[in-house]
């Protein structure tokens, strides 16, 4: 037997997915919902002005990724954006939305969303931004509490 490290595409994590689909069905696991949606709100000249992506299984949304363009910033777009994703999670029964984020991109901005900072890795002291110690953050909310 040997470990092979490679770059999988779609193909193989389709693979994977479905292995692990296949396994669930003999154990008669309960059945998930998975998807995976992207929101993105545009100018009068289909300029992204922000977006979002996200995935969906186990009645969890998992935030993947969240961006608003440059020139939008503190202008409301972020969080317009977080209203539609959590509509969504909650049009697909999701208890709960997960981001993950780092210190220099997103803390702050998810507390104003409501979410709660759940857990805070620090991350290597040598790499520091602005000067001071770095994190990698987990944000939760709970959407029936």
């Amino acid at each position: 037997m040997k470990l092979v490290k490679y770059n999988p595409d779609s193909s193989d994590i389709a693979r994977m997915g479905k292995a692990l689909y296949d396994y669930n069905e003999e154990l008669e696991a309960p059945h998930y919902k998975r998807l995976s949606k992207a929101f993105k709100f545009v100018d009068d000249n289909n300029q992204i002005i922000a977006e979002a992506a996200v995935d969906i299984s186990f009645h969890r949304l998992k935030l993947k990724l969240l961006y608003v363009s440059k020139g939008f910033r503190s202008k409301g777009f972020g969080k317009k954006l977080m209203l539609e994703v959590e509509k969504f999670a909650k049009e697909h029964e999701c208890s709960i939305i997960v981001a993950w984020t780092t210190s220099w991109q997103g803390e702050g901005f998810y507390e104003l969303c409501g979410f709660k900072e759940m857990y805070k890795l620090p991350l290597n002291t040598e790499d520091k931004f602005n000067n001071k110690p770095q994190s990698y953050i987990l944000y939760i909310k709970d959407l029936y509490t």
